[in-house]
């Protein structure tokens, strides 16, 4: 992906989130914290086991009004499988930022994309420098653009948990790294 576009989306993205947030700062903004479980699909499903996965998130949005953006931090984490020579996945996603669309008090649908930071350490052992899949000691790391998206289920009216389910896909190096958060958290 050319690096002006990217730098461009991600202006763009951080302006209409900036916007939002002014305009409703007082009363529509919303914190939560959320942990999950991350089932890995397609390639990534061949070397790593489920994960689990953390979200922090700042949610922008007119209370009398079905839209509203959202920026989020998360980390998720694999386990790699004994065949693939990998140790572990791990994936912190920053600078995420998500269109929310609340279809009633309790159902909810979101679409983003957002930056990733990957980093794939492998078993140590004595040989050459690492590559994916040769089983030499040591880490790979790089930065990547992803998607996210999914939808959610409020509960409660006092305490103000929810559910998510969702796909998150990261373009890295070689083959693009996909998985299902399935995630509950809290809403404050």
């Amino acid at each position: 992906m050319p690096t002006r576009f990217l730098g461009f989306l991600m202006v763009a993205c951080a302006l209409l989130t900036a916007a939002t947030a002014q305009a409703q700062w007082m009363r529509g903004t919303q914190f939560s914290g959320a942990v999950g479980l991350n089932l890995p699909l397609g390639e990534l499903d061949k070397q790593a086991r489920a994960g689990i996965d953390v979200a922090i998130r700042t949610l922008f949005t007119d209370p009398a009004q079905p839209w509203g953006v959202r920026n989020s931090l998360t980390f998720d984490r694999f386990g790699g499988k004994t065949v693939s020579g990998i140790d572990n996945y791990q994936f912190l996603g920053l600078l995420q930022f998500e269109l929310v669309h609340s279809t009633n008090k309790k159902l909810y649908q979101y679409v983003g994309v957002g930056l990733y930071q990957f980093k794939a350490t492998f078993h140590s052992t004595s040989g050459p420098p690492p590559t994916i899949g040769s089983g030499g000691g040591g880490s790979i790391s790089e930065g990547d653009v992803g998607f996210q998206g999914g939808v959610g289920l409020n509960f409660g009216t006092t305490t103000k948990t929810f559910l998510e389910i969702g796909v998150v896909n990261v373009l890295t190096s070689g083959k693009s790294s996909s998985w299902f958060p399935l995630r509950f958290g809290i809403r404050i």
